[in-house]
């Protein structure tokens, strides 16, 4: 049996979070799966704890025998880890769904050993040659998904009373704040769920809106179900590719406005499967008209949901590891 090390930020335990998606895709697959938490008990965030941790993973890793060694991004891996576990005859590959290089979320977050990994696998093309740059040979892009298992229909379309005509899901971002704060004074009745909002000073229209909670799992759904629309603002990271949120929503069968990045047309049918806004004026002239039109929302979701079943959930990309990494011949 094909053994599996995932090295990733939790235990993969509450069947939610991509961590435990990839897990359950692995084990479909037919491999042998073995969880380390880079993250473990917060270790990572002082250098005593954290140089403790990665000599465990090594370790564990040969111990452990993977043939392969797949991170989840990483960033509190030291230098000469990986290189240390190809030494050791492993394959080694890094799937990141965040910008790799620290550039957004300081340099605490950024991957340091690019250079060491045997495959390299990105969330968005526009990262691609720089992460080569940096040393990977081996460099591919890897949109994010999501699993049928975890999001799904809750509320079957004929039983929804759409609580909420206009939902967002997501922590604060300061790049979020001015498009909501618009919208939401221009007259849309929008519902935001997430952190950290009410620690920034925001416009009193938008603050009564914010809801310091962010439902996961069935309750998310739940959510997602009772929203007539869904509205999806990616940070910046995202310069050519979307964000987990664009195939997480439509699973449910729930309608979802999002930005119109570049890479949206060549992983949905936009007009048919999926929404897309270019600008302020063109989101609230959608959300006027989707408002209006539920049969409408439902088939484009169920479209999306179509899509998304067929070629974008975490086993697909999963198995498109496997593939490139050469490790499915092993299966």
């Amino acid at each position: 049996m094909v053994k599996i090390l995932l090295v990733v930020k939790n235990d993969a335990s509450d069947g939610i979070d991509l961590t435990d998606q990839m897990r359950r895709a692995l084990i479909a697959l037919g491999c042998d799966v073995r969880i380390f938490n880079f993250r473990h008990l917060l270790f990572h965030k002082t250098g005593f704890t954290n140089t403790i941790l990665n000599r465990l993973l090594v370790r564990s890793a040969l111990a452990y025998k993977p043939d392969l060694v797949l991170v989840n991004k990483g960033e509190s891996l030291l230098p000469g880890v990986i290189q240390r576990l190809r030494d050791a005859g492993m394959t080694t590959a890094n799937w990141v769904l965040d910008e790799p290089f620290g550039q957004y979320f300081g340099m605490a977050n950024r991957v340091q050993n690019i250079p060491e990994f045997d495959f390299f696998f990105c969330f968005d093309r526009a990262y691609l040659e720089s992460i080569h740059q940096a040393g990977c040979r081996s460099v591919h892009y890897l949109p994010c998904s999501a699993s049928p298992d975890v999001f799904y229909e809750v509320i079957p379309h004929d039983q929804r009373k759409y609580s909420y005509p206009v939902s967002f899901l997501g922590s604060y971002q300061e790049e979020r704040v001015k498009l909501l704060s618009d919208i939401v004074q221009r007259g849309c009745p929008l519902t935001v769920w997430g952190y950290n909002w009410r620690r920034h000073p925001l416009a009193p229209a938008l603050s009564a809106r914010v809801i310091n909670e962010v439902p996961r799992g069935r309750r998310a759904n739940i959510l997602y179900n009772s929203s007539a629309i869904t509205l999806n603002v990616t940070h910046p990271q995202s310069r050519t590719a979307p964000n987990l949120r664009v195939f997480e929503v439509p699973l449910t069968r729930t309608f979802l406005l999002t930005e119109n990045l570049p890479e949206m047309h060549n992983l949905f049918k936009v007009g048919r499967e999926i929404i897309t806004y270019k600008d302020e004026e063109e989101l609230l002239s959608l959300i006027k008209y989707y408002g209006d039109c539920p049969q409408e929302r439902y088939e484009i979701a169920c479209a999306g949901e179509a899509r998304i079943k067929q070629e974008h959930t975490t086993f697909h990309r999963v198995r498109e590891i496997l593939r490139t990494t050469g490790v499915a011949k092993l299966l």
